[in-house]
């Protein structure tokens, strides 16, 4: 309670170590000034006596004193005796309840009964992002816009219908003419790109530029030889990369120095299969004129002695060397051979692709001279229709623009006339709502803080600025 009584019947606001007397029940009341909550006045025995009061606050205090002194916390008795306090109460008689904390269904409908002429003011604060408002004036507006009598072309509905309709196939067909056009003059480039390359045609070049193009789908290449000969070519260069890379190996292990043994080359036992035995010797390690020099017979001989410490041994590669270098030999004959079976096919290819190419262009060419043509002729009809309508259009215009001129006034004047009666109107959607609110039958404002909303029934809500509102009070 803000407001009490003092002993002449004066109303006072709470003061430090203030007393006074309750509106409502006369009984004494002591003023609370504290640092945290609001100062009010509070029953000396600690209740209100009025069971529909609730608790003081910041938001409370300042829609109060928005309002004169004399209309704030009003005491009203009706018929039978029964006494509330009203927030705010009009000389006129309205009441405004503020409303700060949810409210039952029948405290709703026993205040509207008890108050008569009431309007709510409920604070929306804590709730109202779950309400989506949405102007009407701007849906109303942005469907009202769709039409703009500005862009109104008399063309699209008038007696030059049929005529622009006629004008409109005739470009249609110079524009597929065109398009026409360009793609013969682009697969005649492309043919002429190609020619040189036919000269001398190889794998790549028939991959990349041949087989998946027109030119393979039209000659139904067949490049399966060649894909089967070309990856023989491949496996003969990966053995002789191979057998190149033994020998080199080979090359680099090092030299024995024992004379009539420089062509052996010194390895490590593991490194050898014991199925070469008949040409590996073992060596003593220890540096004497006249080192031990043992031979094999057999490959168990080979196996019991490799892994003695005190030898090392050496390996003639002489003919395995050999052997690898007939394997190189070979393979580059086949490459050789092989290659020549590829370019054979190649040629083959070559003249088949230069013949279809030949004939290609030669149709290329006849088709667009007859649509280089046709083209022409579609213009000279396209100029002759387009005079035509540019004549009977003169003939027209000035009507229709005197037509347009009256659209666009009765368009803006029904711009105008939504702004005027849906202006501060909003649709909305309340998620969670509040439904006790749905019981009341008088008028409901809520507080957004920075706006006041009516709620005008379940679909609609009206716009108010704080001083709209105050006005909106103070003059009923």
């Amino acid at each position: 309670m803000l407001i009490a009584l003092d002993s002449f019947g004066k109303k006072i606001f709470p003061f430090l170590g203030g007393k006074g007397f309750c509106p409502q029940c006369k009984s004494s009341v002591v003023a609370i000034c504290g640092e945290i909550n609001i100062w009010h006045w509070r029953h000396e025995n600690n209740a209100d006596c009025d069971n529909w009061s609730e608790g003081e606050t910041e938001w409370h205090i300042k829609w109060k004193n928005e309002f004169p002194k004399d209309w704030q916390e009003i005491t009203i008795e009706n018929e039978y005796g029964i006494i509330h306090r009203a927030d705010i109460k009009t000389p006129n008689g309205l009441v405004l309840e503020l409303q700060n904390s949810p409210i039952s269904t029948i405290d709703i409908e026993n205040r509207e009964y008890f108050y008569g002429k009431m309007f709510w003011l409920i604070n929306a604060e804590n709730f109202k992002e779950n309400i989506k408002k949405y102007s009407i004036v701007t849906k109303m507006l942005r469907e009202h816009d769709k039409y703009d009598p500005t862009f109104d072309d008399y063309i699209g509905r008038n007696y030059l219908y049929e005529e622009l309709k006629e004008l409109e196939d005739i470009s249609l067909e110079i524009e597929k003419n065109e398009k026409e056009i360009g793609r013969i003059k682009r697969s005649l480039l492309l043919l002429e790109s190609i020619e040189p390359k036919v000269e001398n045609l190889s794998y790549n070049t028939l991959i990349n530029d041949f087989y998946y193009s027109e030119i393979g789908e039209s000659l139904n290449l067949d490049i399966i030889p060649i894909k089967e000969n070309q990856n023989q070519i491949e496996t003969h260069e990966q053995e002789i990369i191979k057998f190149k890379n033994i020998i080199k190996n080979i090359d680099t292990l090092p030299n024995c120095d024992i004379p009539y043994y420089e062509h052996y080359k010194i390895c490590h036992p593991k490194a050898i299969n014991s199925s070469i035995y008949k040409h590996c010797a073992l060596i003593e390690k220890n540096q004497t004129l006249f080192p031990e020099i043992i031979t094999f017979e057999s490959e168990y001989k080979y196996n019991l002695l490799i892994n003695n410490p005190n030898f090392y041994l050496i390996v003639d590669f002489t003919e395995h060397i050999k052997n690898l270098e007939n394997n190189i030999s070979k393979s580059e004959e086949q490459i050789s051979l092989i290659q020549h079976t590829i370019n054979d096919i190649l040629q083959n290819i070559g003249e088949k692709t230069k013949n279809y190419i030949n004939e290609k262009k030669s149709d290329l060419i006849k088709e667009l001279s007859a649509i280089i043509s046709d083209s022409k002729k579609n213009e000279n009809l396209y100029d002759i229709r387009l005079n035509k309508i540019n004549e009977l259009d003169n003939e027209y215009r000035s009507s229709f623009e005197k037509e347009k001129l009256e659209n666009i006034k009765s368009h803006e004047k029904e711009k105008y006339e939504i702004m005027r009666k849906y202006k501060n109107q909003y649709e909305y959607y309340w998620k969670n709502e509040r439904k006790t609110w749905q019981f009341s039958k008088k008028r409901k404002f809520l507080d957004f803080g920075d706006k006041i909303f009516e709620i005008i029934d379940t679909e609609r809500m009206k716009k108010y600025s704080r001083i709209e509102f105050i006005n909106l009070i103070k003059g009923l």
